[in-house]
């Protein structure tokens, strides 16, 4: 046992405040058991089903029976600046009903690009909501 900054004793060797600096440094201890590699196994494939997963989550679509009803009217006022781009109001579905998103204005990801609406497409005796994006 080692005496502490307080006189206590203590149970860790009079070296490990070095070798947890060393640590800082850029020397990662190597794994010293197979619990180890275990666990960097498990975050790996947790990892690579999360970075698997991400795209299918942009490609979900909501699909409909009943079509959206007329879009409405909006009066825009003029741009809050140069370069802003007037994305149009859509409805969207609720759940269990359509609700009207309104229309706002947006500055590009990108200069010179044009928004493409939102917009509903009949497929197959269904109703199916075509996301916006920049182009």
């Amino acid at each position: 046992m080692n005496a502490g900054h307080n006189g206590r004793a203590t149970n860790t060797p009079r070296n490990a405040h070095f070798r947890s600096i060393r640590n800082l440094r850029g020397n990662p201890p190597a794994p010293n058991s197979l619990e180890d590699s275990i666990l960097v196994k498990k975050i790996a494939m947790a990892l690579l089903l999360a970075f698997t997963l991400i795209p299918a989550a942009s490609f979900a679509q909501v699909v409909i029976r009943i079509g959206p009803p007329p879009p409405v009217y909006e009066r825009r006022g003029p741009p809050p600046g140069e370069g802003y781009v007037w994305q149009p109001g859509y409805h969207r579905y609720d759940g269990a009903h359509y609700a009207w998103t309104p229309g706002h204005y947006e500055q590009p990801p990108r200069r010179g690009q044009r928004w493409v609406a939102h917009h509903w497409v009949h497929r197959h005796g269904q109703y199916v909501l075509v996301e916006g994006y920049w182009r």
